[in-house]
């Protein structure tokens, strides 16, 4: 999946495999990037990003996403967060969008 496939790119990569376990993770480690899939069992995505804006935290957030990939029209706050929709996160493509991303953080 895409963590191997970055872990090959050379980035360190923590897995977690639900709401609960990211949250818990978030509360206690630092990150200098967060890549969220909205669709997490136990404590969706947005109910994650929130608790982890309400800690203060201000690290960036890149969203994998089946769903509209628009957060503008949710109310939520998009500030230091991008939503992606990728049909695929075993391409190329998605590891060459996340180093674009990256570097203009």
């Amino acid at each position: 999946g895409l963590h191997k496939s970055l872990r090959r790119s050379e980035f360190a990569v923590d897995l977690v495999h639900d709401g609960e376990q990211a949250d818990h993770t978030l509360a206690v480690q630092n990150y200098d990037l967060l890549i969220l899939d909205l669709g997490l069992p136990k404590i969706d995505g947005f109910e994650v990003l929130r608790r982890l804006r309400r800690r203060g935290s201000a690290v960036p957030v890149l969203i994998l996403t089946a769903r509209d990939a628009s957060l503008t029209s949710t109310g939520f706050p998009t500030r230091r967060t991008r939503c992606c929709a990728w049909r695929s996160t075993r391409s190329n493509s998605c590891r060459k969008s996340l180093r674009r991303w990256w570097r203009r953080s």
